[in-house]
């Protein structure tokens, strides 16, 4: 018995997604940077692509090496909190312990025997956590001890603050509290000093006491004068601490070297620069867009190449070079798109929200992707 078959045919309509239509969608997504770092891979990878000219400018290039250099410095510098001897930053300082940054200090020693052997030490690359417990293993702790002070150092947050309650932590604890209690000071006094404090307060005590030479009145200053010092209450402290200005300003500078962020000593924060895609800037009152290139090289394809492909018989070679051709001509005109779509983007944008530029923050509009998606 014979069977029946049928065949219906649908005429239907889909979207293929090439690799260079896949790339040029990701291009635009990336920022400048992002950017930047995917050209030059590229340019590794793509023997056709060169760059067409430096445009980066010698002053460019000094300003970028400058910029750097501040960057990467590990110098705590006094002028970033004490201007003169006079005049004590406190509003700085305790800018610099609620920010997200700190640079680290350098203190000063009287003489190179004085100075830390730092080939004794761990090197950098350990985390904070890593650090402190290498440490804490040369001491003759018992298991108790060394697992609630794991437990402790697992709770610093970077900066070497305790993330957890210490109320918490120790109410955690197998140990008894004064036995408790101990484990922590002495993971305190561990190098960097004052890690494991929940308060700058605390944290910048415990960097006094450590102090080679004790300090009684420093530690008196902190201890108990702590607020007027943030309020800058100079009468108040001299008054009650029965000292005279110059003695408060030495404290003061003393207490300068001391790091409100000691886990960043070991944990430093790496500086995020932020590089816009746009520039806008007011002109005889009119909102000017300008497009960043600035640090993005300008491709185009290497003749060499060109020429290799018009004499080059082998069709393998032929074919290797056809697709890198291909390849590199899809980078540039992907780019120069990108290029364009951003300015186009962000001409709306301004053009949406005129009175923002103009007027500041609290004349911005509501505004989402379709307003613009429209345009």
């Amino acid at each position: 018995m014979a069977q029946k078959m049928s065949m219906n045919l649908k005429q239907t309509q889909s979207l293929a997604i090439t690799p260079q239509l896949q790339q040029a969608i990701k291009l635009l997504t990336l920022t400048h940077l992002e950017m930047t770092n995917v050209i030059a891979k590229e340019m590794v990878e793509n023997p056709l692509l060169e760059e067409a000219g430096n445009i980066a400018s010698s002053k460019e290039v000094e300003r970028t090496q400058s910029e750097n250099r501040e960057a990467q410095s590990d110098d705590f510098k006094g002028p970033d909190v004490i201007e003169n001897k006079d005049n004590f930053d406190w509003d700085k300082y305790i800018e610099s312990y609620n920010s997200h940054s700190s640079t680290p200090y350098t203190k000063e020693f009287k003489s190179k025997d004085d100075a830390p052997n730092y080939e004794n030490m761990v090197s950098r690359g350990d985390t904070l956590q890593e650090h402190l417990m290498w440490q804490l293993r040369m001491e003759s702790l018992r298991s108790e001890e060394l697992e609630f002070a794991e437990q402790i150092i697992h709770n610093l947050k970077d900066d070497g603050f305790l993330d957890e309650s210490l109320e918490v932590l120790l109410g955690g604890s197998k140990l008894e509290r004064d036995e408790a209690l101990e484990v922590v000071r002495m993971i305190q006094y561990l190098d960097p000093v004052g890690c494991a404090c929940e308060t700058l307060q605390e944290c910048l005590l415990t960097q006094a006491i450590a102090l080679d030479e004790t300090m009684p009145k420093l530690e008196i200053l902190i201890r108990h004068h702590f607020n007027e010092l943030l309020k800058k209450d100079h009468e108040s402290i001299l008054k009650k601490m029965d000292i005279s200005m110059d003695q408060l300003r030495d404290l003061e500078l003393v207490l300068q070297t001391f790091h409100p962020k000691p886990g960043h000593l070991i944990n430093p924060t790496e500086t995020q620069y932020v590089v816009p895609d746009v520039y806008v800037k007011e002109v005889s009152g009119e909102m000017v867009l300008q497009l960043n290139d600035e640090g993005v090289p300008k491709l185009k394809v290497s003749k060499l190449y060109q020429n290799l492909l018009k004499n080059e018989e082998n069709s393998e070679a032929n074919e290797y070079v056809q697709e890198k051709l291909k390849n590199a001509m899809w980078l540039i005109k992907s780019i120069e798109n990108r290029g364009r779509t951003i300015e186009r983007v962000a001409d709306a944008i301004i053009r949406y929200q005129k009175d923002f530029f103009k007027k500041g923050p609290g004349h911005l509009k509501p505004m989402i992707l379709k307003d613009i998606a429209n345009e």
